[in-house]
């Protein structure tokens, strides 16, 4: 037998299992990525969204490096453009780098007229516990965040009416190791695309259909460093993945989520 949770208590459970040497524990770092989208269109339902103080603000606000150590766990990375490292194309040379800073993005918020705060929703579908710490790390700065924690088709339906403001979202990029298979699909005016960016898309599709490798890289690095110039989503981190297995299973661990039960064997 064998079983992959992602939940921190599962995990912990998980560790006290296998330090008791009841079950082997095999960490995998993945190429699964979580991320925060921000409305910033036109039609959002959180208006203070279009504003990119408030924007920086929220990404000022949150503790990632804290909460990649205590709540996400061993083998995540804290991510500073939307795409996971591997991937062909990733990079984050260049780019804005939000630090946590509390103060900051109380001034970045003073400064863009809510002071006394403000109120926006969040729509999330896994890993409760993250979601909940980020919406502590916003009440802190005067952020009030209404979380709406839903079953994924439901979630994608509000995302894709355009009916949310922010959104806790993970991605997985079908274990494809290229950008094309992750920044494009929330960030080129697919359904997913909440922010609908023009520059960034253009920027995006010529990266994606442009054979020169070298080219691809400028082009997409462009499109990364705008992005976090305009604090249109504020990548998170990596999410590792933890198995365990009986202790007499032969189990090999990789990086794309997907099993090779074909591999497995007994001692």
């Amino acid at each position: 037998h064998h079983a992959f949770p992602r939940s921190y208590a599962g995990r912990q459970r998980i560790g006290e299992a296998a330090g008791r040497s009841l079950f082997p524990c095999f960490l995998q770092v993945d190429a699964r990525i979580a991320f925060m989208q921000m409305n910033s269109r036109e039609t959002t339902p959180n208006k203070e969204l279009q504003d990119i103080r408030v924007r920086k603000a929220i990404s000022h606000a949150i503790d990632r490096k804290t909460m990649t150590e205590q709540i996400v766990g061993k083998g995540a990375r804290v991510l500073n453009t939307f795409c996971f490292p591997s991937q062909f194309g990733c990079t984050d040379e260049g780019a804005v780098v939000y630090e946590y800073d509390p103060d900051k993005s109380k001034a970045l918020l003073a400064e863009a007229g809510f002071a006394n705060g403000l109120n926006l929703e969040i729509v999330a579908y896994r890993e409760r516990d993250q979601t909940e710490a980020m919406i502590n790390y916003l009440k802190a700065v005067g952020i009030n965040v209404n979380l709406h924690f839903l079953q994924y088709a439901a979630m994608r339906e509000l995302v894709r009416g355009d009916k949310v403001g922010l959104t806790h979202q993970t991605w997985g990029s079908f274990s494809v190791n290229d950008v094309s298979a992750s920044t494009p699909v929330y960030m080129a005016f697919e359904g997913d695309d909440i922010v609908r960016d023009p520059e960034v898309r253009d920027l995006l599709k010529k990266g994606d259909t442009t054979i020169d490798p070298e080219e691809r890289k400028a082009v997409y690095k462009q499109a990364l460093t705008m992005i976090a110039d305009k604090a249109l989503v504020l990548p998170l981190y990596s999410l590792p993945v933890y198995y365990v297995t009986t202790a007499d299973l032969e189990f090999k661990a990789y990086p794309d989520e997907m099993p090779r039960f074909w591999e497995m064997s007994w001692n």
